[in-house]
């Protein structure tokens, strides 16, 4: 959101989006190790009507206030982040090397955009490989199936067949 002309973050957002409480996030930044320069630049006291329309605190940062305090969790959807940031700064730094590139068009172009795109393609390749885990009971139903000879077996046998391979079978 924009805040007297800043872009910024709410600590509630923040807390949502790498799956943690509000109340863990707010107080990593209350025990961030920071100059205090640093933190009134970053982190502004702030306050939002909770769901009993009482006054309940929160932090509004910065980019760089965000930054500063993500770089500090752990997990893994801080993983993600930190691989984004990385990747997001290795592309800027590539786009910036090959101004001439006549694909230049196609790559981000702020480092905001980068980093969506591959925080985008990281969410991507962990619902991905969760179908792959949701998916290995019927891989091995298949495989136990397909290396079964081609004229038929017997139910008892397809049972042990499954059950060999992790599949109770009744």
């Amino acid at each position: 959101m924009v805040r007297d002309e800043k872009v910024v973050v709410s600590s509630r957002t923040v807390a949502e989006a790498f799956g943690k409480e509000h109340k863990d996030v707010m107080r990593a930044i209350r025990n961030l190790e920071t100059t205090e320069e640093f933190r009134r630049r970053n982190f502004a006291q702030s306050s939002y009507l909770n769901e009993q329309q009482r006054d309940t605190p929160e932090y509004l940062m910065t980019r760089d206030g965000f930054t500063f305090l993500a770089m500090g969790f752990t997990g893994p959807r801080a993983a993600v982040f930190k691989e984004a940031y990385i990747q997001a700064f290795n592309k800027m730094e590539a786009e910036l090397k090959n101004r001439n590139n006549p694909y230049a068009d196609k790559l981000p172009k702020t480092f905001a955009e980068a980093l969506r795109a591959y925080a985008d393609e990281c969410e991507r390749r962990l619902e991905l490989e969760a179908k792959v885990i949701e998916d290995t009971p019927k891989v091995i139903f298949h495989d136990a199936i397909t290396a079964v000879d081609k004229s038929g077996i017997m139910v008892k046998d397809m049972a042990t067949i499954l059950t060999q391979n992790g599949l109770k079978s009744g």
